[in-house]
């Protein structure tokens, strides 16, 4: 919800201007992609499945549009491209820059810091793992290679130590999850 405010009554002070309604656009596509993961959730949750059909079955029906493998392909690079920046602001830090750290003091500027690096790279991968498998669907031209968030995982889960790389992926979006609350709280705005 944040992140659909920010986007579209510029809660975050971004303006008007190509580069403010660039950053709001991004955080459009953020307020979409965890909305798709909290969809996800629930469903899981309630007993519907991954919905690795339904995903399926979307794609499929977009892989006999016209363009549809390119549509398919864009849709995948786009996860990659946003994998790619979550990594960075991760690694980089640079996330800290809208924080008001001060507030916190040293001890807890460096835990929000490493809640924050840990967060973003878990999610970049996450997100780059649902933008390969939409490459990968697009370029084979095969909707059975869709995989939802839970196909990924459950992907992961499968493969040589994919139970530590799954808890490792867990634990890193469970860190996500409590950096947005900490962004809540300390956000300059």
């Amino acid at each position: 919800m944040w992140r659909l405010s920010q986007a579209l009554f510029d809660r975050g002070g971004h303006g008007r201007d190509p580069a403010g309604l660039g950053r709001r656009l991004i955080q459009l596509c953020q307020a979409l992609i965890y909305l798709g993961f909290a969809v996800s959730a629930v469903r899981v949750l309630v007993g519907a499945g991954g919905g690795s059909r339904g995903e399926r079955h979307a794609v499929g029906g977009m892989l006999s549009w016209p363009a549809g493998p390119e549509l398919v392909g864009a849709i995948g690079a786009a996860f990659l491209v946003v994998g790619a920046v979550n990594a960075y602001w991760g690694l980089s830090g640079r996330f800290k820059e809208s924080l008001r750290l001060d507030e916190l003091g040293p001890d807890g500027a460096r835990v929000v810091a490493l809640v924050g690096k840990v967060g973003f790279v878990a999610l970049a991968v996450v997100l780059a793992l649902i933008g390969w498998f939409l490459l990968k669907a697009a370029v084979d031209f095969d909707a059975r290679r869709i995989v939802s968030l839970g196909g990924a995982l459950s992907k992961l889960a499968h493969a040589d130590y994919g139970r530590w790389l799954l808890g490792l992926a867990a634990a890193g979006l469970l860190s996500y999850g409590v950096f947005g609350i900490l962004q809540v709280r300390y956000h300059r705005v």
